[in-house]
């Protein structure tokens, strides 16, 4: 197995340690020879367990008002899947006298099973819940729900997976706040609902009651509904003694109605205090209202204030549903609307016509979408640095993909294609690429993906635009391309620039990338290619990337990884993004030659692309050859998805990962038997 080094993880772990923090394995030695149970209340406040075992936990788990964290165990040699049997949860209680409460799960799986935490002191509780996979297969219902009826909680929720339905009028996510402030960021889960006909919530976000506050951040989740009668995202500001504020922000998110059913994209509802809200470039599809704000006690006089900006809304019934109460601090423009019906006045801006998506079940915007690069990027830019939020569409690729940001969602912009070598199209040492539409393409990146036959093998290679087009070709210049042999091509629509090899920037076999979009920035997840349209040099060498620095002092290098002089002049492509749930890092065990990438994308899915660049650690042997990714048919698991190596990764070899849903989706439907995306 695997560890993907998340955009939270190292966070994570940061807060729920300490000095004095002890790393715990379960199954282990002394109190943690018995039951997971056992191990917990054995343990000290910020231990780390860690799960070494695949065979499913049969217990219910009560943390109490325990700190710790519960994760995954990793060896040299595997990672672990834990996973709870059938009807077993997990759920904590802090007491009144608790003091503060810090709490990560992370990696872990359900089958009609839930996770419920709730803090009633006075201090400060932290929650991290991520990367989760809870699935339905019985009347249970599954959710995360945190609850906080004092104090102060800070909540995140990311990359999780949700298939099933929470309970009736609940939420498969749920932030609730009673007489205490709440702090929360849920982002990059995806949520699938059953065919239940209770209202049922995607998100729900309740803050109120006392004095209740909240600032609450909801970007890049992906909700499918099937209910009836429910909301995808639901703000709630309830009643208090007095008049509490909850900030909304909901970015980025794509909710998915069945059409014809009575459910709401996003609503929001206040009884009193202040909804103040920004509701900026979500994909609201099939939902019978769009975005829904209204007064529920109206007596109390509620106030709304705020922005609905850059949203694609496809609705039964209508597009912007404000009551006129709560319309009169609202303002709204630059919306892409497709309904029969609205109850707001539209700010200039507002595109009204067809959305022209790709799909009901992908609503991706098609060829020819009034969406493509018509967003606002003031307002969408400012509130992203305002709110701390990365740079991503839902999708978890980069914004802006084109001239402009496009309405929603979803980013349109990137190619990705797998190119197979033929004796049509290949001269010798190289194969040109079948045109795709690339004729303005200024970089691209390829991955070697493994073949039929004879086909496999591993020589260096690097991308050339000649005068027919852009060509792979072998770096030997003398090892003639094998018909079928097979590469997983990438062009990004951004993100992209060219690191050229000068004496001044490079040492003995690397070269130091000076770029603001890397620079002091260790987390971005960067794939490299050399470019002989870039230098006319042949570089023999398997390339590589790795981080060396501190902060903000901190640089990428690109390097030969057989560590190889490099040649002063050598240019490559380079592409970079922040991590997401489809950006990410798959760090290797030494001494093995095979790594399997988990991820539910990809997995039992063939004809996705999956692009790949080596990190290594500068400290380290040298990797002595180029790998390859393959579609693992032969061995278990059967199908997922595998780096390989023809000899063992050497100590600390890690790689960059980029999955584009949106090139997955074009090539099955496969990924939507789940509802998930």
């Amino acid at each position: 197995m695997h560890m993907q080094i998340s955009a939270i993880a190292s966070v994570a772990l940061l807060i729920a340690g300490s000095a004095q923090a002890s790393a715990l394995t379960w199954p282990g030695t002394g109190g943690c020879a018995g039951t997971l149970q056992a191990c917990v209340d054995a343990s000290a406040s910020g231990d780390q367990i860690a799960i070494a075992t695949n065979t499913p936990i049969d217990e219910n788990l009560d943390l109490g008002a325990h700190s710790l964290s519960l994760l995954p165990a990793t060896t040299l040699s595997a990672t672990y899947q834990p996973r709870f049997a059938p009807g077993r949860s997990i759920q904590a209680i802090a007491p009144a006298g608790a003091g503060n409460v810090s709490v990560t799960i992370r990696g872990i799986r359900f089958v009609d099973g839930f996770v419920s935490l709730e803090y009633n002191a006075s201090g400060t509780a932290t929650y991290q819940l991520s990367d989760l996979q809870l699935t339905q297969t019985a009347s249970s219902p599954v959710y995360l729900h945190v609850r906080a009826n004092s104090g102060t909680a800070t909540v995140t929720a990311y990359n999780n997976r949700v298939s099933g339905d929470p309970p009736a009028y609940g939420g498969s996510i749920e932030f609730i706040s009673r007489n205490s402030t709440l702090n929360g960021y849920a982002a990059f889960n995806r949520i699938a609902h059953g065919n239940g006909l209770q209202k049922k919530n995607g998100i729900v976000v309740d803050a109120g009651v006392g004095s209740a506050n909240g600032y609450v951040r909801l970007f890049g989740n992906d909700i499918h509904l099937r209910d009836a009668s429910a909301a995808g995202i639901q703000f709630l500001q309830q009643p208090g003694a007095s008049a509490g504020m909850l900030l909304a922000r909901a970015y980025s998110n794509a909710v998915h109605c069945t059409v014809g059913s009575s459910a709401r994209g996003i609503a929001l509802q206040a009884s009193s205090g202040t909804l103040e809200m920004q509701i900026l470039n979500n994909t609201l599809d099939q939902c019978d209202d769009g975005v829904y704000v209204a007064e529920t006690i109206p007596t109390l006089s509620p106030a709304f204030t705020g922005l609905v900006w850059n949203n694609v809304i496809v609705a039964g019934n209508q597009g912007l549903a404000f009551t006129a109460p709560a319309a009169a601090g609202l303002a709204n423009d630059y919306n892409l609307i497709n309904a029969p019906s609205n109850q707001a006045t539209f700010g200039a801006h507002t595109i009204t016509a067809p959305a022209l998506l790709d799909a009901a079940t992908r609503p991706r915007p098609g060829g020819g979408s009034p969406a493509i690069d018509a967003a606002d990027g003031n307002a969408l830019a400012d509130g992203i640095i305002d709110n701390r939020l990365p740079t991503l569409d839902v999708d978890g690729m980069r914004r802006v993909s084109g001239a402009r940001a496009d309405i929603g969602a979803y980013e349109t912009g990137n190619l990705g294609f797998v190119q197979v070598a033929s004796s049509a199209n290949t001269s010798g040492n190289i194969v040109t690429l079948d045109p795709h539409g690339l004729t303005n393409a200024s970089r691209l990146f390829a991955t070697r993906r493994a073949a039929a036959g004879s086909a496999n093998s591993y020589e260096n290679f690097g991308v050339w635009r000649s005068l027919a087009g852009w060509t792979i070709y072998n770096e030997n210049n003398a090892t003639a391309v094998v018909p079928g042999k097979t590469w997983n091509v990438f062009v990004p629509g951004s993100g992209t620039f060219t690191q050229t090899a000068t004496a001044a920037n490079s040492g003995p076999w690397a070269t130091q990338i000076d770029n603001s979009l890397t620079n002091g920035l260790a987390d971005r997840i960067l794939l490299v290619r050399h470019n002989y349209t870039a230098d006319s040099i042949y570089d023999n060498h398997p390339t590589a990337v790795y981080w060396d620095g501190v902060g903000s002092a901190g640089r990428w290098y690109v390097a030969n990884a057989d560590q190889a002089a490099l040649t002063t002049g050598l240019g490559y492509n380079v592409y970079v993004q922040p991590p997401s749930s489809n950006a990410f890092r798959v760090a290797t065990h030494m001494g093995y030659s095979v790594q399997l990438i988990d991820h539910p994308l990809i997995n039992q899915v063939p004809c996705a692309d999956v692009h790949v660049t080596r990190v290594i650690d500068v400290h380290a042997p040298p990797a002595t050859t180029d790998f390859m990714v393959e579609y693992n048919v032969s061995s278990t698991p059967l199908g997922y998805w595998l780096i390989r190596s023809p000899v063992p990764f050497p100590a600390n070899t890690a790689f960059n990962v980029v999955i584009d849903p949106a090139q997955v989706t074009a090539c099955t439907d496969v990924i939507f038997a789940n509802g998930f995306d």
